[in-house]
């Protein structure tokens, strides 16, 4: 008797690991990133204000910005790329300023690939291009954006 209780509840506890195996979601894949580091203040500050720097004083090309993270997606599987762009300097043919978008969003792509080890992978990165217009007037959809490895100019 004693032997089958213990059968039953060996059983029903493989089952149930079996349940919680099979319904256990992943995790996302920037979670890994989001935990504290240690930093002291004043290199936290220190490399902002050089990125602040550093950004301002990069002149644009074709109209086109510096790239900079801005954010990790609500689900924490995506990284969201801001670059200001400005209309009238960009090249004046779709063809050509469609390409140069794609030169910078690629570029984009790559280079936050390899600082978070997952190299060129355009499912884990999408870059958004942005006039200083419709930020200034808080407009919902982007001038461009490069996602899942496809350009959309709006």
């Amino acid at each position: 008797m004693k032997n089958s209780i213990a059968v039953v509840a060996l059983a029903l506890s493989l089952v149930s690991l079996g349940f919680q195996a099979h319904n256990a979601k992943p995790a996302a894949r920037f979670d890994k990133f989001l935990v504290p580091v240690q930093i002291s203040d004043f290199d936290y500050r220190s490399l902002a204000a050089d990125q602040h720097m550093l950004r301002s004083s990069v002149v644009m090309q074709n109209g086109i910005g510096v790239p900079f993270l801005k954010k990790v997606s609500d689900d924490h599987e995506r990284l969201v790329v801001w670059v200001i762009v400005s209309d009238e300097d960009m090249p004046k043919g779709y063809d050509e300023r469609k390409k140069a978008l794609l030169v910078a969003a690629v570029g984009a792509v790559s280079v936050v690939g390899s600082e978070f080890d997952f190299g060129f992978e355009p499912n884990a990165v999408s870059v958004e291009f942005w006039t200083m217009a419709q930020i200034m007037n808080k407009v919902k959809l982007p001038y461009a954006e490069y996602v899942k490895g496809g350009l959309i100019v709006h």
